[in-house]
């Protein structure tokens, strides 16, 4: 990276040599600077030899020093993170550097959008073969495994819904508040457990519910996550067919019955 490079080249005064030798990852900071995920990263690596220098800015010592260390990196606020000696910049690149084990995404490139609409809207199928076995007339089928299918399959997507918040949560990528999200990913899966414990009308109704609130939360996390917009329509779009079809089971159910 264009400022580790600078600081290969640049001079060191002989405090901040002194500071960074002797130990693998040496992390400067003071007392405002929030070190929480660094240390978190680094307990999880207990091979690794860790330092962190304190620079408070009360002492005018310090402050000349701080001065002197952002004049050598280029780097202007703290934390400043050094890696046997050398440069890296602050959280962000500690968290993201190889001696962690953490492998920089290729490029990083999300997946493509067609790829991901075709893959959504195939996921709608099971939903509309369910449909058919359960109104259709001539189906070799009961309405029982009719609407079993339904809920099972509801079930499973609502399961996977909520899961998806648990990878951002444990990644910690553009989430807001990654605790509240790795609660609410646990939601929906038990959730949708209950709603197959009931009668199945009963159970088509609480996942029409239940879709109608994971959208909801989904909708307000793509917004505040930064989300692409063509995912954020298309989860609309999935979720609408999807209460659609359960409502129309839910439907079928009440009128057989």
């Amino acid at each position: 990276m264009p400022r580790a490079a600078r600081t290969q080249g640049a001079s060191q005064p002989e405090w901040l040599a002194d500071a960074v030798s002797g130990a693998d990852v040496v992390v400067f900071g003071s007392g405002l600077t929030d070190l929480r995920l660094v240390r978190e990263a680094l307990a999880a690596r207990p091979e690794l030899s860790v330092r962190e220098a304190q620079m408070p800015m009360g002492s005018l010592e310090q402050r000349e020093r701080f001065h002197a260390l952002r004049a050598c990196t280029g780097w202007p606020t703290l934390p400043q993170v050094f890696v046997r000696g050398a440069f890296v910049g602050g959280q962000t690149e500690l968290l993201r550097h190889p001696i962690l084990g953490v492998r920089e995404p290729a490029a990083g490139l999300p997946a493509s959008p067609k790829r991901v609409m075709t893959l959504g809207f195939a996921g709608l199928l099971p939903f509309l073969a369910g449909l058919v076995m359960l109104s259709a007339p001539g189906v070799a089928v009961s309405q029982a495994f009719a609407a079993t299918w339904l809920l099972g399959y509801g079930a499973v997507i609502a399961a996977f819904l909520g899961a998806a918040h648990w990878g951002i949560a444990l990644t910690g990528t553009d989430s807001p508040s990654p605790d509240r999200l790795a609660a609410w990913a646990v939601i929906p899966s038990i959730l949708a457990w209950m709603t197959l414990l009931v009668e199945p009308a009963w159970g088509l109704a609480g996942q029409v519910l239940l879709f109608a609130l994971i959208l909801a939360v989904d909708l307000r996390v793509g917004a505040q996550s930064g989300w692409p917009r063509y995912y954020r329509r298309l989860r609309t779009s999935l979720s609408v067919a999807v209460i659609v079809a359960l409502g129309v089971g839910w439907t079928v159910l009440q009128s057989a019955g």
